[in-house]
């Protein structure tokens, strides 16, 4: 069991969210979500309704993952990153849901769960930030 789960399985109200580092890697990451704390205070450092996830084969499509992550609500948006030199996708990929509640079942259901052979992580995803300065 790794840290995200066991900190889960003892804290109930913390939430899975993944981040990014500078060398473009994701590493899943938990927001504590207090008894006090609200859901516009989570809103700010998560997208509710979109996930990352993580660890795909390389042969999985976004017709795949539709299949797969469809059974938790309605699916708006799959984004799956391409690698330009290798024309295949990086590994990961973004989906939105029309619901939040819907996104946080499938994370519920299908976190480290096996899609086409392999075990996949999947999270809330942070929102997209300017890092420009």
């Amino acid at each position: 069991m790794n840290d995200i789960q066991q900190s889960l399985l003892t804290n109930p109200d913390s939430v899975p969210v993944s981040m990014g580092n500078i060398d473009g890697e994701f590493h899943p990451m938990l927001i504590d979500k207090g008894k006090d704390d609200d859901d516009e205070e989570i809103a700010n450092h998560v997208s509710k309704r979109t996930l990352c996830v993580m660890g795909l084969h390389s042969n999985v499509t976004a017709d795949l993952l539709k299949s797969a992550f469809i059974p938790f609500g309605v699916v708006q948006d799959i984004s799956l990153p391409m690698d330009h030199k290798t024309a295949k996708h990086k590994g990961f990929a973004f989906i939105q849901f029309e619901e939040a509640a819907d996104a946080m079942e499938a994370v519920a259901n299908m976190n480290e769960s096996e899609l086409y052979g392999k075990t996949i992580r999947v999270s809330l995803a942070l929102e997209k930030t300017n890092t420009k300065m």
